[in-house]
């Protein structure tokens, strides 16, 4: 039977983090929502669809909802403090916590990887793109999976984790428990920097001018810092698995947790929030007002919006062309146009009061 660990001489001082692991996390978890607030409105308001990847984001803010309200109960259970100034009762629901936490953390940051490949399936549509992204997905999932069973199986039974007093209690032993954390967090940091670097192998290709493709791969680029976060919770997992003052020695390991966590949130919420940066870095002079997507067929819209009905029908304009479902208005969508004179028939695509006046301006390339 293992045992709560002995008193040590002399005893460290009364102190707790969780102060700071509160400030940290609390404000990072508030611009995480805010950008996920700002997606939703985005994707609502300009699309009225929602599309596969919101499912798995949405499934991701609930766990780490739920998983930040067990943190918070932690913090009152003397999470931040040394486990000698804890009753043994508030230690067990504490690390319980934990545990689930981790349990949470990992599905959590397995949804948003999802999100974002998913996302990725829709910038190109060739198969050796796709089949590299389902693989990559299939790796994630393959790997939260083995997450999940070692930390069921890493002691026995599952409660000598929080309660090392039940009878029969075993665990691994540190070394063991710190390769298994390694290998988990060495694949996750190789997902991290994959799905941050894919979209930068077809920007040099995108007919913009270099200052803007500089602030596209910054924009791009930011998953790399939830990869920074993981690379140094890597350097606290040795000491942790290794200490027997849990309680104390988890504020580090569990804030950069959650910053990698939150973090990846901003950084799968950005790439949906493409039209309102683009008027913020227009208005301070960073992206040119004039310059625009070079493609076969390019055209400007200007509208007003009398009636948020929807389908609808505009006529008495210059052209005539067919749009598939969805938001005309929405860069996501694809429209193909034959430019005649006559009437321009939107089918299903706009709604209802929408007055569209078109300016087209057909290029012919080979």
């Amino acid at each position: 039977m293992m045992a709560w660990p002995a008193l040590p001489d002399p005893l460290p001082p009364d102190a707790s983090k969780a102060g700071v692991l509160l400030a940290v996390t609390a404000s990072l978890f508030a611009v995480a929502l805010a950008f996920y607030a700002c997606r939703v409105y985005t994707r609502v308001y300009s699309s009225m669809r929602i599309r596969p990847d919101e499912y798995f984001m949405f499934a991701a803010i609930v766990l780490t909802a739920v998983q930040y309200g067990i943190f918070l109960q932690g913090i009152h259970l003397g999470v931040g403090r040394h486990v000698y100034y804890s009753k043994p009762a508030s230690v067990t629901k504490a690390m319980r916590g934990v545990w689930i936490q981790l349990l949470l953390w990992t599905w959590s940051i397995t949804l948003i990887k999802i999100s974002i490949a998913v996302m990725l399936l829709r910038i190109r549509r060739d198969n050796p793109w796709r089949y590299w992204v389902y693989f990559l997905i299939g790796f994630v999932v393959s790997s939260a999976i083995v997450s999940t069973v070692l930390q069921f199986v890493q002691c026995s039974p599952v409660s000598a984790f929080w309660n090392p007093t039940v009878p029969g209690a075993k665990c691994w032993t540190p070394n063991k428990r710190r390769v298994s954390l390694y290998t988990i967090a060495a694949v996750f940091i190789a997902a991290d920097v994959t799905l941050s670097l894919l979209p930068l192998t077809f920007v040099a290709k995108l007919r913009r001018p270099l200052r803007e493709k500089v602030i596209i791969c910054g924009l791009t680029g930011l998953g790399l810092f939830a990869t920074a976060a993981a690379l140094i919770k890597l350097l606290l997992i040795k000491h942790y698995v290794s200490t027997v003052d849990t309680l104390w020695e988890a504020v580090e390991l569990g804030m950069w947790e959650y910053i990698e966590e939150f973090v990846g949130i901003i950084a799968a919420c950005i790439p949906c929030l493409k039209a309102p940066f683009e008027r913020l870095l227009r208005k301070y002079g960073l992206i040119s007002t004039a310059d625009k997507l070079a493609a076969p067929k390019a055209y400007r819209s200007s509208y007003r919006n009398l009636s948020r009905e929807r389908p609808g029908h505009v006529t008495n304009a210059m052209g005539r062309g067919q749009a598939p479902r969805g938001n005309i208005f929405d860069p996501e969508s694809r429209a193909s146009f034959t430019v005649e004179s006559g009437t321009y028939d939107m089918g299903e695509t706009a709604g209802k009061g929408i007055m569209v006046h078109r300016e087209f301006e057909v290029r012919s390339e080979r």
